[in-house]
């Protein structure tokens, strides 16, 4: 039997140690969550590398469309090259195909839907073996909130539910209305059950509150990011450069800003010798094609992704970060997590936001710059703004310290969990 501590946390997480947003807010408190004498009891999907500096539990979708995905995320990840990918990919997944298109006839949810069964199961045992104090479920795919649900319930232990993202949205809904009625009671028992839901942006904990009705127990929390600084070294005070980093697809493409550059620099043919564009990541065909059709060579470099620590490095090197946000319903509601990396290296921003007061005050209150991501004139004319002042001050300005850290995050996360014990044991003394 293994030793119990009372600062067992049980860690409901679908995606962890993956490359991924929903991944990196986890991953990045636990060791601060660690330093504070909370034990990690992690409980995630098969598709990342399991942790190995505490427990890590995984377990299996076992609907089609979830074990499709994790499959896919299986290859991902232990297939070097793309060919390699593409040879295994077939075999594994054919069996799969017909079972997956009924699937998707009869129930149009998210691929990860079935992971709360096999979760729940594990989950009661973990709770049997390492007596939790909280259940905190985090994501991404809703599914771990389910789960986290159903073994909070069976074990009578205060659970903390944390949004990532809302899992529906005010504006408009574009899956089916079965889907909707799911996924607006899986929302309503969130609120009801949770001793708290977190969110990561205001309005979307304010409009959650307002569809259920429930507002005890709501609490916003910026995620921030850690302490990854190193050491700057802008090497030519000359030129401007503007780096992007992340992916360029769909709505959040790279098509209006590529035409913002070429309208500065035929507005103000001076910059041509003295601004670049770096994009690190991927992009959509659409981007691609407007890089390949840029007029103005060696302005414009597409990287392709690079691995994290390079990507932090390049942006504290950086004369100017930029930050894309999708031109869609949802974009009011979510923040980029790559907002609080970038905040953290000190460099200045300029963000293309969409229709999101809370993001542009984030920005603004620190002496960043927003403009509207779908306004070509208006990015255009800060794209010259921002160039025009680097040059003239050599680059070298830094902005304030982000606010926006992780140990603020964990803080605040382990005051709410210290409200929810003290409520649970409460109400414990009460009943007996």
């Amino acid at each position: 039997m293994e030793k119990k501590s009372k600062r067992n946390w049980l860690i409901l997480s679908y995606q962890t140690n993956r490359a991924s947003a929903c991944s990196q807010h986890i991953d990045d408190k636990l060791p601060a969550l660690m330093a504070k004498g909370i034990n990690p009891i992690v409980l995630s999907s098969t598709g990342g590398q399991r942790h190995s500096d505490f427990t890590h539990k995984t377990a299996l979708s076992i609907a089609p469309s979830g074990l499709r995905f994790e499959l896919r995320s299986f290859l991902r990840l232990h297939c070097k090259t793309k060919f390699t990918f593409k040879l295994f990919e077939p075999p594994l997944l054919l069996p799969i195909l017909p079972l997956y298109l009924l699937e998707k006839i009869i129930l149009d949810l998210e691929s990860e839907w079935s992971w709360y069964i096999r979760a729940s199961q594990i989950g009661n045992k973990l709770c049997k073996q390492y007596q939790p104090e909280i259940i905190y479920s985090t994501g991404g795919p809703a599914c771990a909130h389910l789960a986290a649900y159903k073994i909070a319930k069976k074990n009578n232990i205060p659970w903390i539910a944390e949004l990532q993202d809302p899992i529906i949205h005010d504006a408009e809904y574009h899956r089916s209305k079965r889907a909707f009625r799911y996924y607006s009671w899986l929302e309503k028992r969130i609120r009801k059950y949770s001793c708290a839901t977190i969110f990561m942006c205001d309005s979307a904990r304010q409009n959650c509150n307002n569809r259920t009705g429930i507002s005890r127990n709501s609490y916003t929390i910026y995620p921030g990011a850690g302490n990854q600084s190193t050491e700057r070294v802008l090497k030519d005070s000359k030129k401007c450069t503007f780096d992007h980093f992340g992916t360029l697809a769909g709505s959040r493409d790279g098509t209006v800003l590529i035409a913002a550059i070429q309208q500065c620099l035929d507005r103000n043919p001076a910059l041509i010798a003295r601004i670049k564009f770096n994009f690190y990541g991927t992009c959509d065909a659409a981007t691609t094609r407007c890089i390949a059709n840029f007029p103005y060579p060696n302005i414009i470099e597409f990287h392709g992704k690079i691995p994290r620590d390079q990507a932090i490095a390049r942006m504290n090197n950086s004369s100017c970060l930029i930050l894309i946000q999708n031109r869609e319903f949802f974009s009011s509601e979510t923040i980029p997590s790559k907002l609080y990396e970038y905040m953290n290296t000190g460099r200045p921003i300029l963000a293309l936001t969409y229709q999101n007061r809370e993001i542009d005050k984030i920005l603004h209150d620190s002496g960043h710059f927003s403009v509207p991501a779908d306004k070509q004139q208006a990015i255009s004319e800060e794209i010259e703004k921002i160039a025009t002042t680097g040059i003239s001050n050599g680059l070298k300005a830094s902005w304030p310290e982000s606010p926006w850290t992780i140990k603020r995050a964990v803080d605040q996360l382990l005051a709410i969990a210290k409200t929810c014990l003290q409520s649970n044991h409460d109400k414990t003394s009460t009943l007996d």
